[in-house]
């Protein structure tokens, strides 16, 4: 559903860079900041988990920039052209266990719109059926793909191996973070069902994307 309960992770957010000013802790969805005073005023954050910022309400229902944060106790400023923008922000993964195998299929692509989770095999989609645009992997599990419903059609398996931050505590994150179906070498809106572990001779593992920062603990940037 859209609206998970709060997550095994969190985001401090801040009013200024270098995490000063007026911060508010998160650890769940927030689909407009006017709710709690904090539209358009993030500039920096410290968060465990990975987590999406965007410029518009509800997630983005229409195509624009997203920032994002990944990372266990990662802090960092948001670049110029992003702070003070933020208007609804949500984390990405499993609301029980940070590093839980799963999949997030999101309607649009970069992680917006309305989204499909699980963490286990699912013979369909429900509401997202043949209307998945980006991807989301946690844990160190593959996934594979299907184009129809009940692990038919065309099979692609993928990797949560885009990147793996290490917390000061021995804390693992595995991600596999996917912007569009172009990543995976599928057509847009053609996911129908998802089966844990690999069963497809087209295989895909994750790229690190762009990034403003990266350290060992997690990293940060936009996408567009």
């Amino acid at each position: 559903e859209d609206t998970k309960v709060s997550g095994p992770g969190f985001t401090r957010v801040y009013s200024e860079f270098n995490n000063a000013g007026y911060f508010y802790d998160f650890t769940d969805y927030v689909p407009d900041l006017r709710t709690y005073n904090f539209d358009n005023i993030i500039r920096s954050a410290c968060q465990t988990g990975i987590w999406f910022y965007y410029d518009q309400t509800d997630y983005n229902q229409v195509a624009s920039a997203v920032y994002w944060m990944h990372g266990i106790e990662y802090c960092g400023d948001f670049p110029l052209e992003f702070a003070d923008v933020t208007s609804s922000l949500r984390y990405g993964g499993s609301p029980y266990s940070l590093n839980e195998d799963s999949f997030t299929l999101y309607q649009g692509e970069l992680f917006t719109g309305s989204e499909f989770w699980s963490n286990t095999n699912s013979a369909t989609l429900d509401y997202l059926d043949l209307d998945g645009s980006s991807l989301l992997l946690t844990g160190v599990s593959a996934w594979t793909f299907f184009t129809g419903t009940q692990y038919t059609g065309v099979a692609v398996c993928v990797y949560p191996s885009t990147d793996h931050d290490v917390g000061q505590d021995g804390t693992y994150l595995d991600l596999g973070i996917f912007a569009s179906m172009a990543d995976l070498g599928i057509p847009d809106n053609s996911i129908r069902s998802a089966v844990r572990g690999c069963y497809s001779e087209k295989v895909v593992r994750g790229k690190p994307l762009d990034a403003v920062h990266r350290a060992a603990n997690g990293a940060m940037g936009v996408i567009r």
